[in-house]
């Protein structure tokens, strides 16, 4: 190439060395160019955001929270629990009325979590813990986070609390059972004018009349007749929720399947919410049949007859 331009710089008495050095330095600047759109552009640094320093009145109502829970799961709390009455499978009807198993539930009212605890009920809770704690001596709740009397909480602070349980089900679970428990309590408050509103009553009596106290109000126990249409079906819908959770636990066990699996209740009960009712029991049973596989298939592999729950949660994702 250089030859052919220096023969024709020669023959137009064009200076070669000019040409040639021209043309070197168009190469240069070519190759410096290609190289420089080649060059991979230089990843900027992430930029991290800074979290928000948790304001005083959360914090504080994470304190009481966390305080609220270790009472709940204290032994002097839990064995207050009339179990006949407020059983594992009442409360798991309740939460799926409530909210279908779902945390993050909020209603217009300011009822949130799985339980739907609205702010004046959190301030009930922390009244009755009050009380148990003057009766018994026993709780190991924080002195701190103790009702002490009218104007202690403000219902602004009882609305941080109850924000807390959407996204946390154990502070949603706590506060809601306790709700109930101090309503069935007959040495509280609630029902110190008249103690025997639940006391001798049959189970199933009581069981309608907590569900109706906690949707229509506590005060509602000395009026039934005063029960608004929406607290009556309430109950009937949670006498149906129950009905069919006791029936799918007795499905489970006769399968060989873990009765207390909670999770399969759950995600179970959730599909069935978009089921006609004559084909409730078809979708359930396949359930069933599906997690009785699983386990004959453990079985026979490993000789272990027993699913386990994180197995029990694979087999629903898998789904």
């Amino acid at each position: 190439m250089r030859t052919v331009i220096g023969a024709a710089a020669a023959l137009y008495g064009l200076d070669k060395l000019g040409v040639i050095a021209r043309l070197k330095n168009t190469e240069a600047e070519d190759g410096a160019e290609s190289a420089e759109n080649k060059t991979t552009p230089k990843k900027a640094r992430p930029e991290f955001k800074k979290e928000r320093p948790v304001s005083r009145e959360k914090e504080k109502a994470i304190k009481i929270a966390e305080a609220v829970l270790e009472t709940y799961n204290s032994k002097a709390v839990q064995s207050r629990f009339d179990t006949k009455v407020m059983s594992e499978n009442f409360f798991m009807a309740q939460q799926f009325q409530e909210s279908r198993y779902y945390s993050n539930q909020e209603s217009s009212s300011k009822a949130r979590g799985v339980f739907q605890v609205k702010p004046i009920a959190a301030i009930d809770d922390l009244r009755y813990l009050a009380f148990l704690n003057e009766t018994t001596r026993e709780l190991p709740i924080d002195r701190r986070c103790v009702y002490k009397g009218p104007g202690d909480m403000s219902f602004g602070q009882a609305d941080e609390v109850t924000k807390l349980f959407l996204t946390n089900d154990d502070y949603g679970r706590a506060f809601g059972k306790l709700y109930s428990l101090a309503i069935h309590d007959p040495e509280f408050d609630y029902n110190t004018k008249n103690p025997d509103v639940f006391r001798g009553k049959p189970v199933k009596e009581q069981r309608d009349m907590l569900w109706l106290c906690y949707h229509d109000g506590p005060g509602v126990r000395f009026h039934p007749e005063k029960a608004s249409k929406e607290g009556i079906d309430y109950v009937k819908k949670n006498n149906m929720h129950m009905a069919r959770i006791e029936k799918l636990r007795h499905e489970f066990e006769s399968a060989g399947l873990p009765r207390n699996s909670n999770y399969a209740i759950i995600k179970i009960m959730r599909e069935l919410d978009g089921v006609n009712d004559d084909k409730k029991d078809e979708v359930a049973g396949n359930w069933v049949k599906r997690l009785a596989a699983a386990r004959k298939a453990k079985k026979s592999k490993t000789g272990i007859s027993e699913l386990g729950e994180n197995e029990i949660r694979e087999l629903f994702l898998k789904a």
